[in-house]
């Protein structure tokens, strides 16, 4: 395990891994698995097929801002409130610590105020304070009681790739966990369809993508690994 290694790139020769380029220099691999969604992805490979690079860039998805507040005490008692209110700016508020104790988290009680939105939108380029005023006036309107005292931390998240979409019959365009180029593979939850993308269908996608890869792998090499007979494979290496 390599800490504090940013992939540059998954280096090929359009249709055969070579291997990973960290820091400036070539590691050698025989086979990568990546768990980034489809469009970051694509840049990592920039000797893929044109075709294959189009695809993966026209994977759609929502993406998100999600100001995480830490409190000092407990907002609401509920874990997940919707919020159909046009008016506010969020679409939800998850308090999580409902269900987690928290002493788990310190003590603190976690309330993520999320809300997902185009990749392109505005709304991402928003400063940190314009959101901070923004979601604490609403939420202020929505708990009058809430006391802003209560504020330990309020750190905000932003993601352009976050909820992929898919179209009414275009299942032929999710991308497969074998890529065009011998060695690659990704798995990534825009192949989680119909199912939500949930932590338990995250967690299933992810055990099943690994047998797929050690019997394409077999395939490839004519053997037998006993990751496989014990059906938890190993992959060689994972960049996400």
């Amino acid at each position: 395990v390599h800490l504090n290694a940013p992939v540059q790139e998954i280096v090929t020769d359009g249709t055969r891994l070579c291997g990973l380029r960290v820091d400036g220099r070539l590691i050698r691999h025989e086979t990568v698995v990546s768990t980034m969604q489809a469009p970051v992805f694509s840049r990592l490979i920039p000797n893929a097929a044109p075709a294959y690079l189009e695809a993966l860039t026209d994977q759609e998805y929502l993406g998100i801002i999600c100001p995480l507040l830490v409190l000092d005490r407990p907002l609401s008692g509920y874990w997940t409130i919707n919020i159909t209110d046009e008016r506010v700016p969020f679409t939800g508020i998850i308090e999580t610590t409902s269900y987690i104790d928290p002493a788990y988290v310190g003590g603190h009680h976690l309330v993520y105020l999320p809300k997902y939105t185009a990749p392109g939108s505005s709304w991402l380029t928003k400063s940190n304070a314009e959101i901070e005023e923004l979601w604490l006036h609403h939420l202020q309107r929505m708990f009058p009681d809430f006391d802003q005292a209560s504020i330990r931390e309020f750190r905000i998240h932003r993601e352009r790739f976050v909820e992929p979409l898919h179209g009414v019959n275009e299942t032929e365009k999710i991308p497969a966990v074998a890529t065009p180029i011998q060695g690659v593979y990704l798995v990534t939850t825009a192949q989680i369809y119909p199912a939500l993308t949930n932590g338990e269908s995250v967690s299933r996608h992810a055990a099943l993508a690994a047998q797929q890869i050690v019997r394409l792998y077999e395939s490839a090499q004519g053997v037998k690994s006993p990751a496989a007979q014990s059906l938890q494979p190993q992959p060689v290496g994972v960049v996400g």
